[in-house]
């Protein structure tokens, strides 16, 4: 990130805002909540003779069949580039227009999309291709709803989260779009520093409820929720209780842990007095990733929710009300509910979580008006800003989801975001050379050598700059049976397109079925050169039924310290001032021999036990699963 924040520190004073034509402060214009547009709201928008097409079964007719890019659509980076026609008086979307005039409020011109943003999805679908699923859009134009950010619903076949199944997508450019998403002007400081938290223009950005990503997590996580609704606990009849504002946020009073669906961080302080906890980095409660799939029915945690006997003084605090950002101390009855309450309500999710898809596809939108002067900022202050918002939303959603789901938002459909945690498996690497379906265990990739040449992980589709990275830190776990064959870890990388480079970076590890990690100094190698798209990381010289575990792999802006240069950084070196590649810890304290006044056992003597010598991918997993895992 380092590289990142450089590049965009030096670059923005350069493409400073020129002065703009004299215009009204915003600051007069009232800001409209954060919402989820109803399903039925965006088909009142749809043309009737289209929507009953497509109810009766007739595929509509889209706008634009995708044969040819639009002119008025270019790609700056990642980011893509709109530029819409305002529709004229009379006009309808169907002669190509995207924008509607509203007028004037407050010396501002504002607009609308027309028909619901059909034909910019059309555009970009014409231009792009149709794989990506949320589009999210930033204007230099004012809308209707100054300030307020939405999620408008396309497309849903997800059963049990209370969500109606809908399809409208044919309407949209014959793409795959689950749903749109405006951001308005949240990207301009300019525009709008005085309605969200630690407004930026580069990184690190705020991730509190109220700043530009935290209000991203919202529209985005529209995708899934928040619906839930619940049996009551006393009554088992239906609640709505867990639900606030527009019945698609989480009650004020629910403790979502500070979820960016809203709720609150609640603290039970007993005897019927609860304080809240501000929330600096909003992360996707429980009940939120139960509904994407991505946390499965025995992981959930209960919660409870708050029937408050009245809020201190002349507060506003009823249900629909917005987070907290400071402190607040209620009274109330405490009721706890569980994810039971919830599938009692509404049934079981479906798909379940083994068949939820892991990977929310979007792409970064910056719309302008054709022929118009800039309203806001020129395009190039505007498409510098957003990508690096693009950027540090990836790692926001990847932390969000507390490493669960991963956010993948190039042009080309390639992962940008270096660094995987196998939460919950292998993360879009291939496994190769192993025997069975690879392990998932406590956030670790587990695989069994079929006997074969090499066993290991192949990742095909990144797209690493390599001008932003230093160093490769892999988290790995090798057990001692192999070191009499001298097995080692080899790591290749290779570019977009072609083969891998001949050269590889060679891991000597620690044989003690241990977690280690290891730093590969990348900078200035050969190999290490332009974009990678592809990364190998492979176990070789093992004999059949030998192990490696894969827990993280992360490639580092900066140098990772390695004092005695043995290849494990200090971070994780039992010995930093003494080489010892092989971290051997005969009496287990923590500190390695090399370091350590012991009397050392013989390799012969050694006996296998559950953290070193491991026989088998189950001892190894079993291992894994008792000792090895740190929550991060």
């Amino acid at each position: 990130m380092l590289a990142l924040r450089a590049v965009v520190a030096l670059l923005l004073p350069l493409l400073a805002t020129p002065a703009l034509a004299q215009r009204p402060s915003l600051r007069s214009l009232p800001i409209a909540e954060r919402r989820a547009i109803p399903v039925e709201e965006v088909m009142a928008g749809i043309d009737a003779t289209r929507l009953a097409a497509a109810r009766d079964g007739v595929h509509a007719r889209a706008l634009v069949t995708g044969a040819d890019p639009d002119p008025d659509v270019r790609i700056v980076g990642d980011i893509v580039h709109v530029q819409a026609d305002v529709c004229g008086e009379g006009e309808s979307e169907s002669s190509g227009c995207a924008l509607i005039s509203l007028g004037v409020n407050h010396g501002w011109a504002y607009y609308d999309y027309a028909e619901q943003g059909a034909t910019i999805a059309s555009k970009l679908v014409s231009t792009v291709g149709n794989e990506f699923e949320i589009p999210i859009f930033f204007n230099d134009f004012i809308t209707s709803d100054f300030g307020g950010a939405y999620y408008r619903p396309i497309y849903n076949e997800i059963l049990g989260t209370n969500m109606r199944v809908h399809d409208l997508r044919s309407f949209f450019g014959r793409g795959n779009i689950h749903g749109l998403v405006s951001m308005n002007v949240w990207w301009s400081c300019d525009a709008g520093d005085w309605f969200q938290d630690g407004c930026t223009d580069a990184p690190p950005f705020k991730t509190t409820f109220r700043s530009i990503h935290g209000i991203l997590g919202q529209e985005v996580g529209h995708r899934w929720g928040a619906f839930l609704t619940m049996a009551d606990p006393d009554t088992r009849n239906r609640s709505q209780e867990l639900l606030g504002r527009d019945r698609s946020h989480w009650s004020y009073w629910l403790n979502s842990g500070g979820s960016p669906m809203e709720g609150n961080r609640w603290i039970d302080e007993g005897d019927g007095n609860f304080r809240v906890e501000h929330a600096a980095f909003t992360k996707y409660s429980d009940f939120d990733l139960y509904a994407m799939g991505v946390m499965d029915d025995g992981e959930v945690r209960p919660t409870f929710f708050i029937r408050p006997t009245g809020c201190p003084g002349s507060r506003d605090c009823n249900a629909t009300t917005a987070p907290e950002s400071g402190l607040l101390r209620v009274q109330g009855t405490r009721v706890d509910v569980s994810l039971a309450d919830v599938q009692d309500d509404l049934g079981y999710r479906a798909p379940e979580f083994g068949e939820a898809t892991r990977v929310s596809r979007q792409i970064f939108v910056f719309n302008s008006i054709k022929g118009a002067e800039p309203t806001i900022a020129p395009p190039e202050v505007a498409i510098a800003k957003l990508e690096a918002v693009r950027k540090y939303w990836n790692e926001y959603f990847y932390e969000a989801t507390f490493t669960r789901m991963r956010s993948i938002t190039t042009v080309s459909g390639r992962d940008d975001y270096p660094r995987w945690e196998f939460t919950l498996g292998a993360e879009s690497w291939e496994p190769f050379g192993q025997r069975g379906e690879p392990a998932a265990v406590e956030g670790m990739v587990v695989l069994e050598s079929d006997g074969a040449e090499e066993t290991g992980l192949f990742h095909r589709q990144t797209q690493i700059d390599t001008a932003a990275y230093r160093s490769l830190l892999v988290k790995l776990a090798v057990p001692a049976k192999v070191a009499e064959d001298g097995a080692r870890v080899e790591i290749q990388v290779g570019g977009v397109e072609g083969e891998l480079a001949p050269e590889a970076y060679v891991l000597q590890p620690a044989h003690d079925g241990l977690l280690h990690t290891y730093v590969v100094p990348l900078a200035g190698t050969e190999a290490w050169k332009g974009v990678v798209g592809q990364v190998r990381i492979a176990l070789t010289g093992a004999p059949a039924g030998s192990t490696l575990g894969v827990d993280r792999v992360v490639f580092s802006p900066q140098d990772a310290a390695d004092a005695d240069g043995d290849g494990i950084p200090d971070a994780d070196d039992n010995c930093i001032d003494v080489p010892n590649p092989d971290q051997r810890d005969d009496n287990r304290d923590g500190v390695g021999n090399a370091c350590n006044a012991v009397v050392l056992v013989e390799p012969e003597a050694q006996t296998c036990s559950a953290a070193g010598g491991l026989p088998s991918l189950a001892a190894l997993a079993l291992a894994a699963h008792a000792l090895l895992r740190r929550r991060r």
